[in-house]
């Protein structure tokens, strides 16, 4: 945090949340804390409070979670087939500590839970964004999506409709990172959505 904030860095997409249980994603094994989520959740707690010891505003991720799914949201669309039970037993104890503990952000992944709304990744849903994770974890913070310029978003919705529903859904940053034209393709309609209602 120190490093971060000497080269004038006050915010960062850290700590990693998910929980891993699928062996073929290499990644993200290496990008976790493991596969017990309560240890995840004591790891993720203590790097939070570490970054806010430093000075630098921590983001959570991937809400509501990327470590038992196999498809990379890099490269397609990624389903969590779990029940909500064992969703809440694994995979979302490591934020709920986080929210607890006052993290200031949580970035939401691209991954459609099919339990809880089986149309729309976490990024688009109003259930999973607004519902869940604002009304029934009680987060208050700032919400990001993951990166719009993913498989799994340019596949099925692409940058400019993506990211109208996304606002709509209850984010409050929508992370357009890359050429220009993604970024432009995202803000004007975004504006233009705000400028009709």
């Amino acid at each position: 945090a120190a490093e971060f904030r000497s080269m004038g860095i006050n915010q960062i997409q850290s700590p990693i949340c998910d929980v891993f249980r699928y062996p073929g994603r290499q990644t993200m094994k290496a990008a976790t804390f493991g596969e017990n989520a309560d240890d995840v959740a004591r790891h993720v707690v203590a790097m939070k409070r570490g970054f806010r010891d430093g000075g630098v505003l921590s983001m959570g991720k991937h809400f509501p979670g990327y470590g038992s799914i196999a498809t990379d949201a890099h490269k397609g669309t990624a389903h969590i087939t779990k029940t909500v039970e064992e969703l809440e037993r694994e995979d979302i104890v490591p934020f709920k500590k986080l929210i607890d503990d006052g993290v200031d952000g949580i970035m939401v992944g691209h991954v459609i839970v099919d339990a809880i709304d089986p149309e729309y990744p976490a990024t688009l849903s109003r259930t999973l964004t607004t519902g869940y994770l604002r009304e029934k974890l009680g987060f208050k913070g700032i919400i990001m999506t993951d990166a719009m310029r993913m498989k799994a978003i340019q596949d099925n919705y692409g940058t400019g409709t993506a990211s109208v529903l996304a606002i709509k859904a209850g984010c409050d940053l929508v992370l357009l990172r890359g050429d220009e034209q993604h970024f432009l393709d995202g803000y004007e309609a975004i504006l233009a959505a705000a400028k009709s209602g």
